[in-house]
C-alpha cells in the first residue's frame, strides 16, 4: 500500500464510519467511558506507473484527552497485494518531518494545514501514522483503514477527521496526492466523569485547557457573538465563580473588580479572563478543588449568561424562566 515516484497518482478517500454497535445490536455515534472506538475509512489509490520505496500515511484527529498515539492501534487492508491480511501501521515520530513541511512533524504539520477541522475548540491533535514500505507498487488498489482507541473517562463529543498520503509527497501541492475526509456524525463518549466537553457545538463559554489542576492557568472566555444576548451590551463583563473543595468547602469569589474583569478581545464581542484558581479562590493548603461553578455578568448583577441561557439559545432546549444553573468547570487531569 505504498505510493509513488511517479507518473500520476489519486488517493481518495471515499467512505468513512464512525458508528459502533452497541449492546442492543444497534449501530450509534457513541461509545461509553473506558471502551474502544473503532473507526474505519475507505477508498483507493491510483498509481499510473511505478512507486518504489514508499510509506502510506495515514493522519487521525482526535482530542488530546484520548492520547491517541499512546492508545491507538491502526491497521489497513489492501485487494492487490496482500490481501485479507490486516497490515499494521506505526506512530510517525515527531523526528521525522513531511517533504513539504520541513522542521515540522507530521503531526504539527497536519494541524497547521488543517486545524481542527469542524471542530470549536483547539484542544485536539492530529496523530501520523505509518505503513511498511514495499519495493513496488501500481495500478488501482482498494483500501480500508481501521483506528482502534480507548475513548477515555471524560464524556465529549467532537467530530473525527482522516487523512491519507504518501511518504515522498509529504504533504504536497498537488491534492491529487492525498485526501482528507470529516466524519457525517459527531462522535460521542458517554456515562463518563465530568459535564460533556462539546467539540461540535459553539457555546457562550469556552474554556483552556480543557483538562487541568487548581495550580494550573485556566482561562475562561465569554463568547458574546455565539447569539443575541443582552450581556455584549454592558461596559463592563465580569465572571462570578463558586470554587467546591474534594473537602467539602466552598469558596465563592462575586466581588467587581479588576480581579473578576473580562477583558475583551479585539472587535469580537468575547471576553475572557485568565486565572490561577488556588490563588483566585485563596484555597488554603491541604484543601483541593473539585469543581468551579460560574456565571457572566455586568457590572450590577442584574444581566448575566449561565448554562440555562446557553441550553436555550445554543441547544435549543427548553428551560424554565428565571432558572440560572451556572456553567460548570470539574478539575481532572488526563
Amino acid at each position: 500500500m505504498h505510493s509513488l515516484i511517479v507518473f500520476g497518482c489519486s488517493f481518495l478517500i471515499k467512505e468513512v464510519n464512525v458508528r459502533q454497535e452497541n449492546e442492543a445490536g444497534e449501530m450509534v455515534a457513541y461509545i461509553k467511558a473506558g471502551e474502544i472506538a473503532t473507526f474505519t475509512f475507505s477508498g483507493e489509490i491510483n498509481i499510473d506507473g511505478d512507486a518504489s520505496n514508499e510509506t502510506f500515511i495515514v493522519g487521525f484527529l482526535a482530542p488530546r484527552s484520548w492520547n491517541v498515539r499512546q492508545n491507538a492501534t491502526v491497521t489497513y487492508r489492501e485487494d492487490r497485494y496482500e490481501t485479507e491480511v490486516d497490515h499494521k501501521m506505526t506512530v510517525i515520530p515527531d523526528t521525522e518531518q513531511p517533504a513539504n513541511y520541513k522542521g515540522m512533524s507530521w503531526s504539527a504539520a497536519l494541524k497547521k494545514k488543517y486545524g481542527v477541522r469542524g471542530n470549536v475548540l483547539n484542544d485536539m491533535e492530529w496523530i501520523a501514522f505509518k505503513s511498511d514500505n514495499y519495493s513496488s507498487v501500481n495500478g488501482t488498489i482498494h483500501y480500508t483503514v481501521t483506528i482502534k482507541c480507548n475513548s477515555g473517562k471524560s464524556n465529549l463529543k467532537f467530530r473525527p477527521s482522516f487523512f491519507i498520503n504518501h511518504s515522498s509527497d509529504g504533504i504536497g501541492g498537488d491534492e491529487a496526492h492525498y485526501s482528507v475526509k470529516d466524519a457525517d456524525d459527531c462522535f460521542e463518549v458517554v456515562e463518563g466523569s465530568g459535564t460533556v466537553i462539546d467539540f461540535c457545538s459553539t457555546h457562550y463559554y469556552q474554556i483552556e485547557p480543557l483538562s487541568a489542576l487548581q495550580d494550573d492557568y485556566v482561562t475562561f472566555t465569554f463568547q458574546g457573538d455565539i447569539n443575541t444576548n443582552e450581556l455584549i451590551k454592558a461596559e463592563n463583563v465580569y465572571i462570578e465563580a463558586t470554587a467546591y473543595t474534594i473537602e467539602g468547602k466552598i469558596y465563592t469569589v462575586n466581588e467587581k473588580s479588576a480581579k473578576t474583569l473580562m477583558k475583551r478581545e479585539t472587535k469580537l464581542p468575547r471576553y475572557n479572563v485568565t486565572l490561577w484558581p488556588g490563588g483566585f479562590f485563596n484555597i488554603p493548603d491541604g484543601e483541593t478543588i473539585s469543581r468551579i461553578e460560574y456565571i457572566f455578568t455586568n457590572e450590577d448583577g442584574t444581566v448575566s449568561i449561565s448554562q440555562s441561557d446557553d441550553s436555550r439559545d445554543n441547544e435549543g432546549e427548553e428551560v424554565e424562566e428565571g432558572i440560572k444553573e451556572p456553567f460548570v468547570f470539574e478539575f481532572q487531569c488526563e
